[in-house]
């Protein structure tokens, strides 16, 4: 029986010596860390929530803050704290099993984030005597909750881009939408201790904004 060559050629042929510079670059190599998406959403939840604080602190709060009822002011900002947390944690936290990000999840959170936080608004905008009303009239005014609410999400925007760095693709609009969302809750929470207005226009409208403009910012940047 005539044996094949190839196999003649396995049983005797020896490879190379390896070059002792690629010994060296073998000793080096150290296991790649496995990622730990709690943990990232842990510490991103954190710097964030610690953020907000920090601004919430170092500027005036707003003046009818200690005659507003307290259920309804209290129950719309756990209401947008619970909505940045969960954003949040379907943006940075794969399922189970899994190392790809919820695209479709996200895409629902940001859509469904931006229009909650304008709905809650308009349904619950605690206000006294000592509040401003400025209706519908006064909408032009709010350009200034709008302007603090972006720059408060930009510190939670820019530690979930590191948190996902290299994890995510790049151009997942969805996910960085669902980013931006989670932000402008976080923003939307921190206004109520620190804007004045108490009318659905303005609560609704441009504190609920925060949130759907933070989200398109957001993917405009991932899609760029």
């Amino acid at each position: 029986m005539t044996r094949d060559p190839l196999d003649v050629l396995a049983g005797t042929a020896t490879p190379p010596p390896m070059s002792r510079a690629l010994e060296h670059e073998l000793a080096r190599l150290a296991p790649v860390p496995l990622r730990r998406p709690w943990r990232r959403f842990a510490i991103v939840l954190a710097v964030s929530i610690g953020w907000a604080a920090a601004v919430v602190l170092a500027l005036p709060h707003r003046r009818d803050l200690g005659t507003l009822p307290l259920f309804p002011w209290l129950a719309s900002t756990v209401l947008r704290g619970l909505g940045f947390v969960a954003a949040l944690a379907i943006a940075l936290v794969p399922p189970p099993g899994s190392m790809f990000h919820r695209r479709q999840a996200a895409a629902i959170g940001a859509i469904g984030a931006a229009t909650a936080a304008i709905a809650l608004g308009f349904a619950v905008h605690p206000s006294s005597a000592a509040s401003v009303e400025l209706g519908w009239t006064g909408l032009s005014h709010g350009a200034g909750c709008l302007v603090l609410g972006l720059v408060i999400a930009v510190v939670p925007v820019a530690a979930c881009a590191i948190a996902v760095r290299r994890a995510v693709p790049v151009g997942t609009r969805w996910i960085f939408a669902a980013i931006g969302a989670a932000a402008g809750c976080l923003a939307g929470a921190a206004l109520q201790f620190i804007c004045p207005i108490g009318d659905a226009p303005h609560v609704g409208l441009i504190h609920g904004a925060v949130v759907g403009v933070a989200a398109a910012l957001c993917a405009a940047i991932a899609r760029a």
